[in-house]
């Protein structure tokens, strides 16, 4: 509040709210962005104050993106899947917040049975308890691996991407763990179609495409790609954590984005 009426110059601000879904936050007279946008200044990632599994499932069917999904009558009894919050990182900030918020955040459920981020569980669709397909804060999504035992994250400011390929065996639950071997392209936008590698290329053309129907100008998505290379986008974030490793390439790169 203090820049915006001080007349200093900020093109661009980007509001760091760790909330899974704070579209209720922009349209409170009592909060800034208003007044932001009214100044002249452009709000990074405007649109996109809603980053729930559930909102992303919806995204990517519109987009007729693959979708992590599982419709229950689709999946036989033996299938793997993975039962998740449908609130971002096991709904870690929502979880401490008083119930007049939850209210106004349309949290109207108990996190009893929501795991934690830490507590994602694989099960075979048979072992799901029928309570679990019903409830508001839980997403039961299709498992995907792949015999690389990789996944990718794409990091994107404006125009500039850069996209991790993370090598990470034996674990159900992949991360950008310090130590882990990773492959690192960095590109343009207007060179995603020139991309050597034809696995990276579909990826960024699937992750391209999520941005910019979204217009997405700053935060990074997960990517799982099964063995018939189709790409799965898992979540989107506003607020990438980069990993515990030095990590001065990306954000020189990323940051020379205009």
């Amino acid at each position: 509040m203090d820049i915006l009426e001080s007349g200093d110059v900020t093109e661009e601000v980007l509001f760091q709210i760790n909330l899974s879904n704070y579209s209720s936050f922009f349209s409170d007279t009592d909060f800034p962005h208003e007044l932001v946008v009214k100044s002249g200044r452009r709000v990074l990632n405007n649109g996109m104050t809603d980053i729930s599994k559930t909102k992303i499932h919806k995204i990517l069917e519109s987009l007729e993106l693959p979708c992590l999904k599982v419709n229950r009558n689709e999946v036989g009894d033996n299938d793997q899947v993975f039962v998740k919050s449908n609130l971002n990182y096991g709904a870690l900030h929502e979880r401490n917040l008083p119930e007049n918020i939850l209210g106004r955040l349309g949290i109207e459920y108990s996190f009893e049975l929501v795991p934690k981020n830490d507590e994602y569980k694989k099960y075979a669709v048979k072992n799901i308890p029928e309570s679990y397909w019903s409830h508001e804060g839980l997403v039961i999504e299709k498992f995907i691996e792949n015999k690389n035992e990789s996944y990718l994250r794409v990091y994107k400011n404006n125009d500039n991407y850069a996209l991790s390929c993370a090598f990470i065996p034996g674990k159900d639950i992949k991360k950008m763990d310090v130590g882990v071997r990773r492959e690192n392209i960095f590109l343009h936008a207007d060179d995603i179609s020139k991309t050597e590698n034809v696995s990276y290329r579909n990826a960024l053309i699937d992750v391209s495409k999520f941005f910019n129907s979204q217009q997405i100008d700053f935060g990074t998505v997960d990517v799982l790609t099964d063995d018939t290379n189709t790409n799965f986008i898992i979540d989107f974030n506003h607020t990438p954590h980069w990993g515990e490793e030095d990590q001065s390439e990306f954000l020189s790169f990323l940051s020379s984005g205009e």
